[in-house]
């Protein structure tokens, strides 16, 4: 495949360029956000499994009733 010099592309093409490149970038972006939303789930999850294991349950209190 020949390399042409960028200032040697017709309109057409140089416009096609920018298309294709936009579209990688928005694709790159898309995998990047669905990296983060995928990691930030897996993230909140471990943490709420965490705190679920470390809750205790609360001790009954048996309370007298005052005498009348």
């Amino acid at each position: 495949m020949a390399t042409l010099h960028p200032h040697a592309l017709t309109p057409a093409a140089h416009q096609d360029a920018r298309v294709r490149r936009r579209c990688v970038l928005a694709i790159a972006a898309a995998v990047l956000l669905a990296l983060y939303a995928g990691t930030l789930a897996w993230v909140t999850q471990q943490v709420e499994a965490g705190v679920d294991r470390s809750l205790q349950p609360l001790p009954t209190i048996v309370q007298d009733k005052p005498a009348s």
